[in-house]
Order: structure tokens, then C-alpha cells, then sequence
């Protein structure tokens, strides 16, 4: 959350245009608007599901997130996160935090089974980036801190295949934004 002055902001990319407008953090206009590719959103859409049963139980039980270090982070987080198939509503009135822990619990064990579809997902995506430096064509854009922020998000899970040129993409915005991905924190 951005609050400069009395300005409150809760998402993500409202914040990323916010600084991006504005010459005196820096020079303006870096990011372009986000693209029309129906083709990334429809990725992005097919792969929701099995991205949040692979990566949201990876943040719990990594030792690298100092922002859950605490027990009671972490079961802000999976209180408040939930695992397909639930609606987030659902989630939160009809499960006990010991069933949300059993889910993630559970959904961590699958992967197995969740690997191959998203390896094949990720051979989809590696046809669909433009280039190791933008994943449309034209230049950084919004499209790129959607999508990195995404997949920034699997490489944290251990066996995902990334084509050549998504390693290269995600290297490249990993320099450019000086922001870690987490390969070497795979579980």
C-alpha cells in the first residue's frame, strides 16, 4: 500500500503508474500502457488455479520470507488466501484455519501430479513472450510487471520448466528491476 501524503493506493500496478507519472522519482514514461494481448490474459486466466495451488503454499513454507518468519503471519496469509477450488468468501467464513492449513498442506503434496501441466503451461508461454526483454513487443509495459510478478511467483516452485526464452526474460527483468527471482529458493 502507497500512502505519499494523503493519497491511498492498494493496487499493485496503480502504485507502478503512480511513479512512473512522476518526474520527481525519476525520469517518466519508462513503462508502457498495458498491451490488449488477449492472448497473455487468457494464459494468465488458464493457469490461475494450478499457479495458486503451487506457489501460495511455497510462501508458507519457505525459510527465505522474512515477512513470515511469525506463525501468525503466516496464518494472516492462509487465512486470508485461499486454495482452488474455494471463492475467497468461502474461504473465509466456512473453514477453520486447521482445514486452510490442511489444504495447503495437501496442495503442496500434489505437486506431482500439478508438475507436468505446468511445464506444459510454460511451453505455452515461452511461444507467447516477444522477446528476452519485453514480453510484448514495443518495449517494457505494464504487460511485463503483470507478468513477471507472476512468474517470479513460479519460480519458487522446484521442476518448473522454463523455456530458454522466458530464463533469459526473467533474468533480464530481474536485472532491470533489481528484484530477485527465487530460483534458489525452490521447494
Amino acid at each position: 500500500m502507497l500512502i505519499p501524503g494523503q493519497l491511498v493506493m492498494n493496487e499493485s500496478l496503480d502504485i507502478v503508474k503512480y511513479f512512473d507519472e512522476r518526474p520527481e522519482y525519476g525520469p517518466t514514461g519508462a513503462i508502457k500502457p498495458k498491451s490488449d494481448r488477449e492472448d497473455i490474459k487468457a494464459w494468465q486466466k488458464k493457469v490461475q488455479t494450478l499457479l495458486r495451488l503451487l506457489h501460495r503454499p511455497r510462501y508458507m513454507l519457505s525459510p527465505g520470507f522474512p515477512e513470515f518468519q511469525q506463525a501468525d503471519s503466516r496464518d494472516y496469509f492462509v487465512a486470508g488466501h485461499q486454495l482452488p477450488p474455494y471463492e475467497k468468501a468461502d474461504w473465509k467464513a466456512n473453514l477453520s484455519l486447521d482445514q486452510k492449513w490442511t489444504l495447503y498442506k495437501q496442495a503442496y503434496e500434489s505437486t506431482p501430479e500439478l508438475l507436468p501441466d505446468l511445464n506444459a503451461a510454460l511451453w505455452e508461454l515461452e511461444q507467447l513472450i516477444y522477446s528476452e526483454y519485453c514480453c510484448t513487443e514495443g518495449g517494457i509495459s505494464m504487460d511485463d510487471i503483470d507478468l513477471a510478478a507472476r512468474l517470479r511467483s513460479v519460480t519458487l516452485v522446484r521442476g518448473a520448466q522454463f523455456g530458454p526464452k522466458t530464463v533469459a526474460y526473467l533474468k533480464n527483468i530481474e536485472k532491470l528491476a533489481d528484484i530477485p527471482m527465487y530460483f534458489k529458493m525452490a521447494l
